[in-house]
């Protein structure tokens, strides 16, 4: 009879002690997924209110855009906010001055200095284009082959790689585009030969790294993890 209390008694205890780790258990997850809530409600708030400010932003405010090859700049252009009695193109590309100068800021990864008054950056690798570009491209009543604008972009000798390729005639591109230099003639090709709407390729080279934005900011962060 003292056994079966003793064993009932030990019994009890173990229950009891199991009991106690499981309510243990139990406040633990409700803790957690309370927590989980409040941080998802956080961070959709803060989503939802950066990716508000991005698409008024965007809109009212000038962008800068670079075209890189093993971090130097190779041609870009400022995308300027479209207006109602807007009737010039809202794409100014970059002079050679200007290059140099963010040259310089890129070599010392001063983004903040490049960004200036502009409301963001988008330094674009080369690599990137083979998705950017439209599939069939026409300059001047020429069709140009993706490669072939990559090969344009990349070159550091504009017109021994024209005259090498028989792609396009350097002089009346300029004449035609009003074009005074190579800087501006890369980046006036580019403009014609980029997908439009290409917003979901655009994030997928962010998510390969072929494409820095800044400032990053968290819906950027946050893309990026995505799977």
């Amino acid at each position: 009879m003292v056994k079966l209390i003793i064993l009932l008694v030990i019994i009890l205890l173990i229950l009891y002690t199991f009991y106690k780790i499981f309510k243990k258990i139990v406040k633990a997850i409700l803790l957690l997924l309370f927590l989980i809530i409040i941080v998802s409600i956080i961070l959709g708030i803060s989503l939802f209110k950066d990716y508000q400010e991005l698409k008024t932003n965007i809109q009212t405010s000038p962008t800068i855009v670079f075209f890189t090859s093993n971090n130097t700049i190779k041609t870009g252009f400022i995308i300027t906010p479209n207006t109602k009695n807007q009737t010039t193109t809202p794409y100014t590309p970059l002079t050679d001055q200007e290059v140099i100068i963010y040259q310089q800021y890129l070599s010392q990864k001063d983004y903040n200095g490049i960004l200036s008054n502009n409301y963001k950056l988008f330094i674009i690798n080369t690599i990137a284009l083979q998705k950017l570009l439209k599939d069939k491209i026409e300059i001047i009543g020429k069709e140009v082959t993706k490669e072939q604008i990559i090969g344009l972009i990349d070159s550091d000798n504009l017109e021994l790689f024209i005259q090498k390729q028989n792609i396009l005639n350097l002089e009346q591109i300029k004449k035609e585009l009003n074009i005074k230099n190579n800087i501006q003639l890369k980046a006036a090709v580019l403009i014609i030969s980029l997908k439009e709407d290409n917003l979901p390729l655009l994030l997928e080279e962010f998510k390969m790294k072929n494409i820095i934005i800044y400032p990053e900011t968290i819906l950027f962060k946050t893309i990026r993890v995505i799977p």
